[in-house]
């Protein structure tokens, strides 16, 4: 189920929408306070944005092998042959809108922008 939820929750990049929070709990890119001090988990995500994990991708690129290793002990081949086929979408995905040229971006914030990359202030401190 995992990894189908992850191919049935891609942006615009093929890279996994971050939903609620990516593998790090306080990057929150889609729920935005109107309360100064509101926690996160209090908040409500924003509809319609388009909050991208590179990380999460990097995550199923390198995990996913093992799944379809499973499948094929399970004698499983057309499950095995499926998530090698997402698995190379996704780490196309990655090279294509998650490396920058010099460095892996983090991920795309609920209005499409890169966070860190090598052209941003953070980044190169």
């Amino acid at each position: 189920r995992s990894f189908d939820h992850v191919l049935n929750n891609l942006g615009p990049h093929g890279l996994p929408l971050i939903g609620r929070a990516d593998w790090n709990d306080c990057l929150n890119l889609n729920c935005f306070s109107t309360t100064p001090g509101e926690s996160f988990q209090t908040t409500e995500n924003q509809s319609g944005g388009v909050a991208e994990s590179v990380f999460i991708a990097g995550m199923f690129a390198a995990i996913g092998p093992d799944y379809a290793a499973m499948a094929r002990r399970q004698g499983n081949e057309a499950e095995a042959q499926r998530a090698d086929a997402a698995i190379a979408q996704m780490r196309q995905a990655v090279i294509d809108h998650g490396w920058d040229g010099a460095w892996f971006r983090r991920a795309y914030d609920y209005y499409g922008n890169v966070v860190v990359a090598t052209r941003t202030k953070t980044a190169r401190s």
